[in-house]
């Protein structure tokens, strides 16, 4: 069994950043991790029961469709920050029980999109300050997990934190790179990147 967060980290992570300090946040489907490094060592990890899946449920409600539609509107047009979007910009919405579809300004989904995410980042900030650890995290944030691939999510955590923020990819992959290279991907890395760095302690 490893630690999620720890595992995430040996794919997106520097030895420097966690040398120096940094915040690692994985956003997942259901939750969110906030671990931070000093030192080289977790010094303090948390869960927040917020994530990715809340964002689906959001939309869903607020456009009034279904939650697979919602899904895929989300990957397709989302934004994390409504500026980002012209006033112009349409897009099209299904709607539920075999309603018609309608077509919305995206701005309208652009609101329930960031008005979710800064939630997400304000609770991480007060999760930063209650850790004692607020100031031995010289390098900044991190983002990963699926959630985080949406267009102005590290613009946006900044804007809330503070901090310097950066979408953490898997690296220093070789062969299917190109298969792999996305922070939806950072934990499957970190343990095969574990599992080949503790592998005497396993029987392959």
């Amino acid at each position: 069994i490893v630690l999620e967060p720890l595992a995430s980290s040996q794919a997106v992570l520097s030895s420097d950043e966690q040398e120096v300090g940094v915040v690692l946040v994985d956003i997942g489907g259901g939750t969110t991790d906030v671990t931070i490094y000093s030192e080289g060592s977790i010094v303090h990890t948390t869960v927040l029961a917020l994530g990715g899946n809340h964002l689906t449920q959001d939309i869903a409600v607020g456009l009034r469709t279904p939650l697979s539609e919602a899904e895929e509107i989300k990957h397709t047009y989302g934004v994390a920050m409504g500026s980002m979007v012209q006033p112009d910009e349409m897009i099209h919405v299904t709607g539920v029980s075999g309603s018609k579809p309608r077509t919305i300004q995206k701005n309208v989904l652009e609101g329930i999109v960031e008005d979710r995410f800064r939630e997400i980042f304000e609770f991480i900030a007060q999760e930063i300050e209650k850790s004692r650890y607020r100031s031995m995290v010289a390098s900044g944030v991190v983002i990963t997990g699926g959630t985080c691939i949406m267009l102005g999510s590290d613009e946006l955590a900044s804007d809330v934190l503070n901090r310097p923020v950066r979408v953490g990819f898997p690296e220093r992959i070789a062969g299917l790179q190109e298969l792999v290279y996305s922070p939806k991907y950072a934990t499957s890395v970190g343990l095969v990147r574990y599992g080949m760095n503790n592998n005497n302690k396993f029987n392959f």
